[in-house]
């Protein structure tokens, strides 16, 4: 096996990871699922992550077209992610600049943009989530960002666009450095690309690649571009580029080796499975002492909850005296999915105004948007007694 990015065979395995199978990415949890073993591994030239067994073309194209994002305009996101970014644009660009955001969902990000005084934004976006988005008057296309739809749709001319932005989205495309290629080609010498994606080690279903600063400056040398400006933590990774020739930026170096950063990536994974371990120990003290219990959210999270606790309705009051009334209810502020059968779970998935003005005595809230779980559970009077953050997990 070679590496996808460089063609070296000099690999490390980093994790076996269970991972719901494909099939997930055309039914949308409305039939069984079952996991499947995956390898991640690494690559000791370049520091690429990504999986022994890649996705096909048609699967992935499937996915896009029908997925669900967790959608800002309905109060949930993490806003950090935007405001950061925003603020490294504005630092950037001037309010005239041409800029592309690929992967844009509805247009929260490009209405951000528009606040801040920008006027000449488009949009590109594969899902249905486009459609909404041109509802609301902004410029997106509904397409997949190739070379071949920029020259159908006469989107832009090479050379001419001064940024594209891409927040967690890079990550997910099946081969992101013809995608990198096709953005260097179209972009003015002065212009920047605005890259955000998970740091290394953080695993998630439709992750296709894992980066790094490390990565991320082989790949500027491989297209002659450089990096100007990074925003590194343990969770999120903001890279911007420009062209190696725009002599107006220092090109910044990666501090680590290769070394270290595959110990940092096994010191976050082992990390990670502490967390993971210790959380599913306190869901199932929490629910043996719980006669009505809400599961938060219906995706990954709660999926691997109840798979890695089958029997978690037995559980639910089970150290209580109280015979009658133990419920776990299913609740997920997209109405879309109300109705979804989550798996070990007999009650079908609800939305919050469906249970207003109840108590629970555990919420195992399996979304990062915690805040905004609060607020929601505020507004429809459903309160408490304890409250479980399974993010991650």
């Amino acid at each position: 096996m070679k590496c996808l990015f460089c063609g070296n065979e000099d690999l490390s395995l980093i994790r076996k990871t269970e991972i719901f199978n494909r099939e997930i990415f055309k039914t949308e949890y409305k039939k069984d699922i079952h996991k499947e073993l995956l390898n991640i591994y690494i690559c000791n030239h370049c520091g690429y992550g990504f999986y022994d067994n890649q996705f096909d073309e048609e699967t992935i194209e499937e996915y896009y077209k029908n997925f669900e994002y967790t959608n800002p305009f309905d109060g949930l996101s993490i806003s950090s992610w935007f405001d950061r970014n925003l603020s490294v644009i504005k630092n950037k660009l001037n309010k005239d600049a041409m800029i592309v955001e690929i992967g844009c969902s509805d247009g929260f990000f490009m209405n951000k943009l528009q606040s801040a005084g920008y006027t000449n934004i488009m949009g590109i976006e594969a899902s249905e989530h486009a459609k909404k988005g041109i509802e609301r008057g902004f410029n997106i296309k509904n397409i997949f960002f190739t070379e071949e739809t920029i020259k159908e749709y006469s989107l832009f001319e090479k050379s001419s666009v001064d940024a594209f932005v891409l927040l967690h989205t890079f990550e997910h495309f099946l081969n992101p450095f013809v995608i990198f290629e096709t953005m260097c080609m179209y972009l003015k010498d002065t212009g920047f690309i605005f890259i955000e994606t998970p740091n290394f080690s953080i695993f998630a279903l439709g992750h296709i690649s894992y980066f790094s600063w490390f990565f991320y400056e082989k790949m500027a040398e491989k297209y002659n571009m450089k990096i100007v400006e990074v925003i590194d933590d343990n969770e999120n990774i903001t890279v911007v580029f420009t062209k190696k020739n725009n002599n107006q930026y220092k090109e910044l170096s990666c501090p680590y080796s290769i070394n270290q950063l595959k110990e940092r990536v096994k010191n976050n994974i082992n990390s990670k499975e502490l967390f993971y371990n210790n959380i599913i120990e306190e869901i199932k003290n929490a629910v043996c002492k719980s006669n009505k219990v809400l599961i938060w959210g219906t995706k990954i999270v709660a999926a691997n909850i109840v798979s890695a606790i089958p029997d978690i309705e037995n559980l639910v009051g089970k150290e209580l005296d109280a015979m009658g009334g133990k419920v776990i209810i299913p609740v997920d502020s997209y109405k879309s999915r109300k109705g979804y059968i989550l798996k070990n779970i007999t009650k079908p998935t609800v939305c919050p105004e469906d249970i207003k003005d109840s108590y629970y005595d555990t919420v195992i809230v399996t979304t990062e948007f915690i805040n905004e779980v609060k607020k929601t559970m505020h507004e429809y009077n459903i309160t408490c007694n304890n409250i479980i953050h399974a993010v991650n997990v």
